[in-house]
């Protein structure tokens, strides 16, 4: 999988976070509001349509096909396919349901 950054990354990964700058945020929230103990809980999509907790994680590939969405991918299970060069390492987390 190439790893490469241009413009074309760069718009299509435009509100992404990086895994750091999720821990600072993380981290923020848990001292401003004492909230260590509180659930992690995921929303399906921007307005609000639907709600699950957090379950999992994984490590992956991912190939951005716009500024909202994109597709996972697994080097391992991808041996000898040449990914875009906006494909970036990432990390998944999947919700319960």
């Amino acid at each position: 999988m190439t790893f490469v950054r241009d413009e074309t990354l760069a718009e299509r990964m435009r509100y992404a976070h990086t895994l750091n700058r999720y821990i600072e945020l993380l981290t923020e929230y848990r001292e401003k509001n004492n909230a260590g103990d509180h659930y992690v809980i995921m929303a399906k999509d921007e307005e609000g349509n639907g709600y699950s907790p957090y379950s999992d994680i994984s490590p992956g590939g991912y190939v951005p096909d716009s500024t909202y969405s994109g597709e996972q991918t697994n080097e391992e299970d991808h041996e000898g396919v040449e990914w875009p060069d906006y494909a970036v390492r990432a990390v998944f987390l999947w919700p319960a349901n």
